[in-house]
C-alpha cells in the first residue's frame, strides 16, 4: 500500500529508522554547533581576560618622588606597601588559601562564607555573584561543575572538569 501523498505513515520499521536517523542528525549538527559556542567562549574569555590586564594594569607616572619608595623608619613599610589590597585582591588570595586548606572545589556561596570567616567584606549587590565573577575573570582559577578550582593544581578526586 502506498500512502505517500496522504501523509500517513508508511507501515514497518522504515519511518521508524528514518525518524531515528533524522533525530540523530539533529543532535550531532547541534553538538557540533555546541563545539563551535565552547571554542568561542573560550577565545572570548581569554580576549576579556587580555583586557582586564591592560585594564588592571598599574598606570604609568609621570614623575615618581623618591619619598613615595622611602620605607617609614618606625614600621619599615613604603607608602605602596601601606595601600590596602583591592576587593578583587583579597577575594583571589582568599579563595587560593580555602581552596588549597578543603582540598576540594567549591562554589561561589561556599566561597564566600568562607571568605566572611576571613574577614573579607564584599561589598555587592549579589556578593557571590562577585565572588564567582572575579574567579571567572582570573587564570589562577578554573570553573568546574561543582565550583572553581586552582588552574595549577590537579582536580582532586570527585571534581569534574567543566
Amino acid at each position: 500500500m502506498d500512502n505517500s501523498g496522504d501523509g500517513a505513515l508508511p507501515e514497518g520499521r522504515d519511518w521508524r529508522d528514518a525518524a531515528l536517523r533524522g533525530v540523530q542528525a539533529e543532535i550531532d549538527a547541534c553538538l557540533d554547533d555546541l563545539a563551535k559556542l565552547q571554542a568561542h567562549l573560550a577565545a572570548l574569555k581569554e580576549f576579556q581576560r587580555s583586557l582586564m590586564r591592560v585594564v588592571e594594569a598599574p598606570k604609568p607616572v609621570a614623575s615618581v618622588s623618591s619619598d613615595h619608595r622611602r620605607a617609614d623608619p618606625a614600621t619599615g613599610v613604603t607608602a605602596s606597601q601601606a595601600r590596602p589590597a583591592t576587593t578583587s585582591a583579597l577575594i583571589r588570595e582568599g579563595a587560593r588559601k580555602v581552596l588549597r586548606e578543603t582540598g576540594r572545589p567549591m562554589n561561589r556561596a561556599e566561597l564566600l562564607e568562607a571568605l566572611r570567616g576571613r574577614g573579607v567584606e564584599v561589598k555587592a549587590t549579589d556578593p557571590a555573584r562577585a565572588v564567582g565573577r572575579v574567579l571567572w575573570r582570573s587564570e589562577e582559577f578554573v570553573h568546574l561543575d561543582d565550583g572553581y578550582w586552582l588552574a595549577a593544581v590537579p582536580v582532586p578526586d570527585g571534581g569534574v572538569d567543566a
